[in-house]
């Protein structure tokens, strides 16, 4: 049934992770530089505008991995005939969207050597939609688990 509680939290988080790569994780002002990480790039820019750097090759396989976890969450949600497999699909997903919250971590972590700094607000939307992505995939999770609980029970009555 894709009317239940369940697929909604799954289809919020996997609105969240295709909106993930393309909204900034982290934007530092220097002096004379501002540093852009989104999923798909770090973009090193002048104070004046003019791109100086743009790279793309190990930040990108953050937004591989969020892209696949929002396919993985998309075809979850018709597994709705199968709670148990739909339970395995999420616990998948949780362990994939953990993943893609440590890749950041480490890329910030490697960002904050070169710069040397970094403050508050100089994160952006981009952390906030990875955690509610987990928060909606633990939220899908348990309501799967209460609706198996609810068809365990019935079927023992009969």
């Amino acid at each position: 049934m894709i009317q239940r509680i369940q697929t909604l939290f799954l289809f919020l988080g996997a609105i969240l992770l295709v909106l993930f790569p393309f909204i900034p994780i982290l934007e530092i002002i220097d002096n004379q530089d501002i540093y852009i990480l989104k999923a798909i790039g770090l973009k090193h820019i002048t104070y004046n505008g003019d791109l100086i750097n743009c790279e793309v090759y190990p930040y990108i396989f953050i937004a591989i991995f969020s892209f696949i976890s929002s396919g993985l969450i998309f075809s979850n949600i018709f597994l709705y005939k199968n709670r148990k497999l739909q339970i395995k699909v999420c616990k998948i997903i949780s362990l994939l969207i953990f993943l893609i919250l440590f890749i950041v971590c480490f890329f910030i972590y490697k960002i904050k050597q070169n710069i040397g700094y970094l403050r508050l607000e100089d994160f952006h939307l981009g952390i906030v939609l990875i955690i509610f992505s987990i928060f909606s995939n633990f939220m899908a999770s348990y309501y799967i688990k209460e609706d198996e609980k609810l068809v365990r029970s019935a079927d023992r009555l009969r």
